[in-house]
Order: C-alpha cells, then structure tokens, then sequence
C-alpha cells in the first residue's frame, strides 16, 4: 500500500491548533476530504491514489483533523462538524485565495455533506461533491445485539433534556453522549439519512436541497450494510430522490475502498468535469 503522502501543513483554525494538511501546490482549486467516524488523517488508502491523480490536474487535496477526528466524535455532532468545515473553508478562500471547491466524504462524513449543504456558511461556494459509502449508521449499529437497549436508554435521556450525559463506558468504544449515541442509531435523527427503510417521499425531502452535481459511490459488499439489504436497492433509492446526481456501485467492493483504481478514476473525471467542464 501506497500509505506516504508530501505537502503542507497548516494550522487553519489558530485559537484550537487545528490543522490541515494539502498535497498539491494549486491554491485555486481544492478538494476536501470530510473523513468518517474514527478517521484522521491518511485514513483511507484512497487518498495517496487519489492526490496523485488530481494534483496534475492542477487540483489540490486537502485533509483536515476536526473536532470530532478519531476518538473524539462521541463528544460531537453534524453541527460541530459543520463549524469545522466552515472555519476550513473561510481560511482557504481569505488565506489562500481557494476559488474552486469540491468536497469527497466518506461514510459519516456523507451525512456532513449533505447537511453542509444546506447550513454552511460556504455551502454555495461549492461546486460539486462525492458521496463514498453513504450507508446508515442506525442500520450499522443495529447488526450489534446491545444497541436496540442502548439506544432507548439514550433517547430517554435526551426526552429528559439529559442529551449531554455520558453513557456507560461498558457499552461502547469511545467516551459518548446520549445525544450522540441516539443520533447515530435512533430513527429520523438528524444523522438518519441514508437508512433503507426512510419512505422515497421523505428521502426526496432530505436531499431536496442539493442543488450542486454529486458522485454517490457504493460498494456491492459493504460489511457496514446488513445482509437482508441489496446494494443495487441502496443506488436506485438515490438516483429516484436525488436530483442532478450521477450513481455508481464498486462490484466487489468493501466500505474501506480495498482496490482503489476505479473509485479513483471515476472520482477524478467527475472533478475535473465538474471544476473545468468536460475536454
């Protein structure tokens, strides 16, 4: 595996040592990459394959560690997350003068996109984006035994106005509040976008605000998808209820992207075709 990457580091928002870090030397046009739950930086094998694709094109990648990178999300929600892209985005475009941007998220980092879209401050400063494993963190969770208990007693704690408290350190991995816990696995949360049993109406009414053209990338053998549920039902549920979005599925594929050869070329010619039109 190709696991180096060279660029530059910088902090971009001062007051919390957040830093980003870009390969690339074109300023002008960037792509950023909104990482999943556990992520930091390098995080997908992807991203060295992509970053040497793009930068020829003369279109810069940048990773960033956010407030809920790695361990850390259980303290965190969408909202935080879209505090972070923001304070990401007006760097770039006041420091570094950005006048082109796409956004690549992978699996939660999907839900941040589709809700930066409609709350971000730069929400209309961008021109196109890629959705990588955009499957539900409630059906996830849900194939493990405990969460049906777990999350009952965190949405009782939230109803009580108790969202902040921590839950029991015996039933997960990270330090997680009610509210975190019951965004990713209770039903019609915030969080809960992509899940396969959301009525077509109510999914046309999530995504309704997605004006920009977006890349929805499945894998055929997403092990973060329960088996009773087809990947090719996932694609069809999108290409019926987003508009203006092109779909594809990885066959064979996995939710970490294993082989990235093709994800990379398909992502590559929809960026360029996005930020440059089709040559």
């Amino acid at each position: 595996t190709n696991s180096n990457m060279d660029g530059n580091l910088f902090l971009y928002d001062e007051e919390k040592r957040y830093c980003a870090f870009q390969t690339g030397s074109n300023n002008e046009q960037v792509v950023i990459y909104i990482p999943g739950l556990t992520d930091g930086l390098l995080a997908q094998g992807f991203l060295p394959f992509l970053a040497k694709q793009l930068n020829p094109e003369g279109i810069s990648l940048i990773q960033f560690i956010m407030s809920s990178s790695y361990g850390q999300y259980g303290t965190c929600s969408l909202s935080t997350d879209v505090e972070d892209i923001d304070k990401l985005i007006s760097f770039l475009i006041e420091r570094k003068k950005v006048k082109l941007i796409g956004l690549i998220g992978h699996s939660t980092g999907c839900q941040d996109i589709v809700t930066y879209l409609k709350e971000g401050k730069h929400a209309n400063k961008i021109c196109c984006a890629i959705l990588q494993g955009p499957v539900s963190d409630r059906e996830y969770m849900g194939m493990y035994p405990m969460t049906d208990t777990i999350n009952k007693q965190a949405e009782n704690l939230v109803k009580a106005g108790n969202g902040w408290h921590f839950m029991h350190p015996k039933m997960y991995s990270v330090p997680i509040t009610a509210s975190r816990y019951y965004s990713l696995t209770g039903k019609m949360t915030p969080e809960d976008m992509f899940s396969s049993d959301i009525p077509e109406p109510t999914l046309k009414q999530i995504f309704s605000h997605i004006k920009i053209p977006t890349l929805w990338v499945f894998s055929e053998n997403d092990e973060c998808v329960p088996a009773t549920i087809k990947a090719a039902d996932l694609v069809k549920r999108i290409q019926n209820n987003v508009s203006g979005c092109q779909v594809i599925l990885l066959p064979q594929e996995t939710h970490q992207i294993k082989d990235p050869a093709l994800f990379v070329q398909k992502s590559t010619s929809f960026i360029t075709s996005e930020f440059f039109g089709s040559y």
